[in-house]
């Protein structure tokens, strides 16, 4: 991820879903990124998504940490983007 940079003008979906369902202090228990809400409600209602990890996660599977950072926020975006491909 070193050295990327995410293009809102370019990909305005993913943005847009990346700031409506931002915890902005929820984290990840295995790799501390921040942690989406789960918009695609399953069986077993993952309330949280870890792009990081692409993994629907339970309430315990997170913890509350610090707000996010600018970079952190920038890594969040790109893989979305990746992940999700909103804007395709």
């Amino acid at each position: 991820m070193k050295g990327r940079k995410f293009n809102i003008g370019k990909y305005p979906k993913t943005f847009t879903y990346v700031l409506e369902n931002d915890t902005f202090t929820k984290r990840c228990n295995r790799c501390g990124s921040v942690v989406l809400r789960e918009t695609v409600k399953m069986d077993d209602d993952y309330p949280y998504q870890c792009l990081s990890c692409n993994e629907n996660m339970f309430e315990f599977e997170t913890h509350e940490g610090d707000y996010h950072t600018d970079k952190e926020l920038d890594n969040l975006c790109c893989y979305t983007r990746d992940i999700l491909q909103l804007d395709n």
